[in-house]
């Protein structure tokens, strides 16, 4: 069945009262859909549709129209789509009487509206009187209702009045009791950050660095970026405790003298610390100044005592001392100082303490400078400088450099020659005042053994030859002076052996040999216990020592003493021969 099925909708003019309810009940349901389907519309040009069947137009219609359609209800209604789908078989003169028909509809459409007013005016006054009516009814209800609404809205504010007055106290306390809930919660949950610095500060009096960095590392990392202006302020009070740390730690970093190991880890600590500046090479010049200061200190204080020692009469004099001693060889008088308790002099004893300062604390200074420029002490993300390395050299050759000049000019003062102890080197052997060399003399071995121990302490640190040459060079020339004055004593102490003589013969083997005195084997041991004492103490060399017999001027030193030796007796033979014992004083004397 073709044509239009009238459907009443809320919509539909209608002469009389129709009840909505059921509309919307449809409308609404799931029996019947909101809008009659496109089915139900006829067609608007009054034409049949017969014959219009769909066929492969259709699909090119979107495409020949884009954003349009061929819907009557639709808002992009095409008319050119609707022809081409509803009336492509239709011809032009029906085509024309649609379209007359259609206007003729619309005109009647427009009549209608007035006539149906005419048709149904009784209707249409009986509703309008009751609409008055209903509005009446309406203003009246509404009066009284906001009449109502006014008590109701007083009575309402008056109860919340009263009651904010009644639970005030109450709303109070639980206000403060959500706010402390809060804030130990927010307490709890950031106790880490919050106690920090109560934390640091305990940990710093109890010397727990390692926690303190630790904690600090892990702050950082939750903390570090928070944009909360609470986390912020305890975050500076946090950094403020970690600059006192860093302040102390570089203190303990300075006070000397202290364990390498202690300063390994305070560097290491200052580093994690983000310390600025770099805590490795500060230490090290640190150690190098201190050292210097304690091979001063030490010459100071040895200095004064001589000459304290001096000016009370307590140096004994060297003639006196060598004539008391006329009768006991050099080589004996080292083997007496060896077994008595007697104690050494001023300038022996600084010899050995000056070793035993380089001794303890060189070997830190070392391996430190090793460790940093191997690498174990570089600040995170620091290349090593090129220059450091030869300013480190020359610290460490300074060091050594010095000690050499202090014992030279302790020991052998003046027997320097004059160009090696002149200008910046003068404080070094123009500080000790002259003394005999017949006091210094029976200790030159013990002097050669502390300096010598010295020396094999620093050969096991793999050090440069530059700086064992120092040591090595300080030796030679001790060896050498050693050498020296020992057989000159001998000399001066053959030269002497004729108030030996007792004149009591030796009964020879031979029974036809001529008897002989005891002098001749006087002389014999002297040289004997000269001899042996020099290749223990001079010729005898250890490691990176230079043969002290191969040395030139030593060669032609030790044959002339050697000479002199044998001219010493035969001068002492003379005065036997040539003299009368009676008519001399006895040496003592």
């Amino acid at each position: 069945i073709s044509g239009y099925q009238e459907v009443l909708s809320a919509v539909k003019e209608s002469a009389v009262w129709v009840d909505e309810s059921i509309i919307l009940q449809l409308s609404f349901g799931r029996q019947r859909p909101l809008s009659p389907g496109p089915a139900m519309h006829e067609d608007p040009l009054g034409l049949s549709v017969e014959g219009n069947t769909a066929s492969e137009l259709e699909a090119d219609l979107p495409s020949l129209f884009p954003g349009q359609s061929g819907e009557l209800s639709s808002s992009s209604f095409n008319a050119a789509w609707f022809l081409l789908e509803h009336h492509r078989a239709t011809g032009f003169l029906d085509l024309k009487a649609g379209l007359q028909h259609l206007e003729r509809k619309v005109n009647s459409q427009k009549e209608g509206q007035i006539s149906f007013l005419k048709a149904n005016v009784g209707s249409v006054l009986e509703q309008l009187d009751t609409l008055l009516e209903l509005k009446t009814v309406f203003e009246s209800d509404a009066a009284d209702m906001r009449l109502s609404i006014e008590t109701l809205n007083s009575a309402i504010s008056k109860c919340k009045t009263e009651a904010d007055q009644l639970f005030e106290d109450v709303l109070r306390r639980k206000d403060k009791a959500d706010s402390t809930r809060n804030a130990l919660n927010v307490l709890h949950r950031f106790r880490f950050l919050l106690y920090l610095p109560v934390s640091i500060e305990r940990n710093m009096a109890e010397g727990n660095y390692d926690v303190i960095i630790n904690d600090y590392a892990r702050a950082k990392s939750l903390f570090g970026d928070t944009q909360v202006a609470l986390f912020q302020q305890f975050s500076a009070e946090v950094e403020r405790r970690i600059d006192q740390l860093r302040q102390v730690l570089w203190q303990q970093l300075r006070k000397l003298p202290a364990p390498l190991e202690h300063h390994k880890k305070i560097i290491r600590n200052l580093q994690h610390l983000e310390s600025s500046g770099d805590p490795a090479w500060e230490s090290l010049l640190s150690r190098q100044s201190h050292l210097l200061a304690q091979l001063h200190s030490t010459r100071d204080t040895l200095l004064t005592k001589e000459l304290a020692d001096r000016d009370h009469g307590s140096v004994e004099d060297g003639s006196a001392q060598l004539g008391a001693a006329g009768g006991v060889t050099p080589a004996a008088k080292y083997n007496q100082i060896m077994t008595s308790a007697n104690s050494a002099p001023v300038r022996v004893m600084f010899v050995e303490a000056m070793c035993d300062v380089l001794s303890e604390h060189f070997p830190d200074l070392w391996r430190l400078s090793q460790a940093y420029f191997g690498g174990e002490l570089l600040p995170h993300d620091t290349h090593l400088d090129p220059a450091r390395q030869p300013h480190c050299k020359s610290l460490l050759l300074e060091v050594i450099s010095i000690y050499g000049h202090l014992v030279r000019g302790a020991i052998l003062g003046l027997a320097v020659p004059l160009e090696a102890r002149d200008g910046d080197l003068a404080q070094y052997y123009r500080s000790w005042p002259e003394t005999p060399v017949s006091v210094i003399t029976p200790w030159m071995p013990q002097v050669i053994r502390l300096v010598r121990s010295c020396h094999s302490t620093l050969l096991t640190l793999d050090l440069p030859n530059d700086a064992l040459d120092i040591v090595s060079g300080l030796l030679l020339e001790l060896r050498v002076q050693c050498l020296q004055w020992l057989l000159q004593q001998t000399v001066e102490h053959v030269r002497k052996l004729h108030w030996r003589e007792t004149w009591t013969l030796e009964e020879p083997d031979d029974p036809a040999a001529p008897g002989y005195t005891n002098l001749p084997s006087v002389f014999e041991s002297v040289v004997l216990e000269a001899g042996q004492l020099v290749k223990e103490v001079v010729v005898e060399c250890g490691p990176h020592e230079a043969p002290i017999l191969q040395v030139d001027h030593v060669k032609r030193n030790l044959s002339t003493l050697i000479h002199n030796i044998v001219v010493a007796f035969t001068q002492a033979l003379e005065h036997l021969c040539l003299s009368d014992p009676d008519d001399e004083p006895s040496p003592g004397a």
